[in-house]
C-alpha cells in the first residue's frame, strides 16, 4: 500500500458519511488509472511519431550530450549558484519558488 492511499483511507475513515469517503477512493482510482488509459491511447501515434524522429535520434542524443558536459562542467565550477542568483535578479518572479 502506497503511503498517499494510506491517508486516503484514513481520510475516508474520518469523513461524516461513506458516500464522501468512496468519492476520495474513486478519485484515487481515477488519478492511478488514467496515465494508463491515455498511453494506451496515444501509443499508436507516438510509434508513428518516433518513426519519423528516428533519423533525427543520433543528432539528439549529442545534443544531449553536451548538454550534460556543459551542466557538469557548470556544477564543476559552482558557476550553477551564479545563474541561479542572476536567474533570480533578473526574474523576480522566480523569487516566488523553492
Amino acid at each position: 500500500m502506497s503511503p498517499l492511499l494510506g491517508v486516503i483511507l484514513f481520510t475516508a475513515g474520518s469523513l461524516q458519511t461513506a458516500a464522501e469517503g468512496a468519492w476520495l477512493l474513486l478519485a484515487y482510482g481515477v488519478g492511478m488509472t488514467l496515465p494508463f488509459l491515455l498511453a494506451a491511447v496515444f501509443v499508436a501515434p507516438f510509434t508513428r511519431l518516433m518513426r519519423h524522429f528516428r533519423r533525427h535520434l543520433g543528432t539528439v542524443e549529442k545534443l544531449t550530450g553536451a548538454l550534460l558536459v556543459a551542466f557538469g562542467l557548470l556544477i564543476a565550477t559552482d558557476s550553477v549558484n551564479l545563474i541561479a542568483q542572476w536567474m533570480l535578479d533578473e526574474f523576480a518572479i522566480f523569487s516566488r519558488y523553492g
